[in-house]
């Protein structure tokens, strides 16, 4: 089974780094599922930065205050 290091980061729209999700953890190749509690963030615009292997994804992620 092919495997990738994988780093997963919630940054806010000036660069700060929000969380670390997953930080160079080997996983395998294919679809996984990441639940993120956002419960103490505030309302906002943040970037998900997703690097494995030599990909980096980004996305945007919008954040509704209740």
């Amino acid at each position: 089974t092919a495997e990738a290091i994988v780093s997963l980061t919630l940054h806010s729209l000036d660069g700060r780094t929000v969380r670390q999700m997953l930080r160079s953890e080997a996983m395998s190749v294919g679809p996984h599922r990441l639940t993120i509690d956002a419960s103490r963030l505030p309302g906002g615009v943040y970037v998900l930065r997703t690097e494995a292997g030599m990909q980096t994804v980004t996305h945007q992620v919008v954040k509704i205050s209740q």
